[in-house]
């Protein structure tokens, strides 16, 4: 069954991620894909179920600005999603995206967005979590 992409929406760029499908019952593999006014590229990644859903938590924290950074690193080092929640509600998302760790080879962009965006995201990441993954 196809899936619809989760969006962070902002200024200049956006950053979706789809295709959730479970490894096995500490692992997830998911699509993201980064799009802006110049530049669109995706892959596959692979993450723990407990970093996803520390994600997750973090982002409610960042919606309600109880957090002010909050930062998403997968095991290999491949996605590394960086957002900062200002005074007003405004955010920074940045996105790293390399081939590993150790590469240098990496894709880097920022934009700007808004805590609505970003809540609409949680929202939609909470729920995919929290149903099945097939």
């Amino acid at each position: 069954m196809k899936q619809d992409p989760i969006t962070i929406n902002g200024d200049g760029g956006k950053i979706s991620i789809s295709d959730f499908s479970k490894i096995d019952k500490r692992s997830v593999v998911a699509k993201i894909k980064f799009i802006s006014d110049w530049f669109e590229g995706g892959f596959y990644f692979e993450a723990s179920v407990d970093r996803i859903n520390e994600f997750e938590r973090d982002l409610g924290s960042a919606v309600l600005q109880e957090k002010k950074r909050i930062n998403f690193i997968n095991e290999e080092g491949s996605v590394d999603i960086g957002i900062n929640v200002g005074d007003r509600g405004n955010c920074l998302v940045t996105a790293v995206f390399s081939k590993s760790m150790i590469d240098g080879c990496q894709v880097r962009q920022e934009f700007n967005s808004d805590v609505i965006s970003l809540e609409s995201f949680w929202r939609a990441l909470r729920s995919r979590l929290h149903h099945p993954i097939t």
